[in-house]
């Protein structure tokens, strides 16, 4: 090899890379989070794909180039160790040419556009094959404008910021400073009550502990389920009551297999259970029928994915839980239709 040759750096081709996608409604922090995580000292490697529209697309002078038709994105290596690249689209093109660049970052965050549905690009980990083989979707962090949260529940996009919330696996309440201690807590109770499921921080200008949005494991099947269900605690301040909601039901009927699977075909696919009903996530462990293993079932509006993980143990109730994020959902309803196809 000439001295002047880079020595080829070693990486694991087995290791896949975690992805966490960052969304929220537009002017809620999100450039200014991923911003954070491109100047801290935090001693991690990390590749930002940041939507160019935001505050930060000057950074480093990051580029998106289009050539013939075509856009490239040039990747800038920043002094912390993070790799940024500004993009105006999804970014999936971005983290296809970031896979040449494996073992100079550990993380992928990619920031959705504040008018993105989060649910496509989660679901794209899952379907995509040539992605799926090198990526994992880790979790979906959703930041929230805690000073215009209510004016926002009241305009035509609420519904938008609502699924954005729905979906998220852990929820950041940002800027702080500009209400009071009471409406923060009346808006994580009306949080709360959309997304049951997610965990959530309040925030200063989106300063966090980077750790604290790295390695959610929420796709993860072994990952331990969240069956609570949040009440309703919110109606009496005037607010817009969102559709969206988190419902918990659990059985200690068993179901086969193939039953499982045409439940969960009939509720995402055939909106069969009741066609008014929006499926945003699901998450479960259900009892199968001559099965030693728990099966987790989780999924992403239409997809969905069925596991099995670790044995029953011995002295344990087998029972089985399913938590439902959606829109018009009705416990009644979903908790019938799945003892129908226990019975089957």
């Amino acid at each position: 090899m000439d001295d002047d040759e880079e020595a080829p750096t070693l990486v694991d081709p087995s290791k896949k890379i975690p992805v966490t996608v960052i969304t929220g409604f537009l002017g809620a922090g999100k450039t200014t989070l991923m911003m954070h995580v491109l100047k801290e000292q935090h001693g991690k490697r990390i590749a930002v794909v940041l939507n160019e529209f935001g505050e930060g697309k000057g950074i480093e002078e990051s580029l998106a180039v289009n050539v013939d038709g075509k856009m490239y994105e040039e990747w800038i290596e920043l002094r912390n160790g993070c790799l940024c690249c500004a993009v105006k689209d999804s970014g999936v093109l971005a983290i296809e040419s970031l896979m040449e660049k494996r073992g100079k970052f550990d993380y992928i965050l990619l920031e959705t556009s504040g008018l993105a549905d989060p649910g496509p690009i989660a679901t794209m980990f899952w379907l995509d094959d040539a992605i799926e083989s090198d990526l994992f979707i880790d979790g979906i962090v959703t930041v929230v404008d805690l000073s215009h949260y209510e004016k926002q529940l009241t305009e035509d996009t609420s519904e938008l910021l609502m699924k954005q919330i729905a979906l998220a696996d852990l929820i950041l309440l940002n800027k702080t400073d500009a209400v009071s201690e009471a409406e923060r807590m009346r808006v994580e109770r009306h949080i709360g009550e959309t997304n049951g499921q997610a965990t959530v921080h309040a925030t200063h200008q989106c300063k966090i502990d980077v750790s604290v949005i790295l390695d959610l494991k929420a796709f993860d099947p072994h990952r331990e389920l969240n069956s609570r269900e949040t009440p309703s605690a919110f109606h009496s301040h005037h607010w817009h009551s969102p559709s969206i909601t988190t419902v918990t039901f659990e059985t200690k009927r068993d179901i086969k297999r193939e039953s499982l699977d045409k439940w969960l075909q009939a509720l995402l696919w055939e909106k069969a259970v009741k066609d008014s009903m929006e499926i945003l996530r699901l998450k479960g462990v259900v009892v199968v029928r001559d099965c030693l293993l728990r099966n987790v079932v989780q999924g992403v509006r239409e997809t969905f994915e069925v596991v099995q993980t670790v044995p029953w143990k011995e002295d344990e109730e087998k029972m089985t839980c399913i938590v439902i994020i959606g829109k018009g959902l009705d416990k009644a309803a979903l908790e019938n239709s799945l003892q129908e196809f226990c019975n089957a």
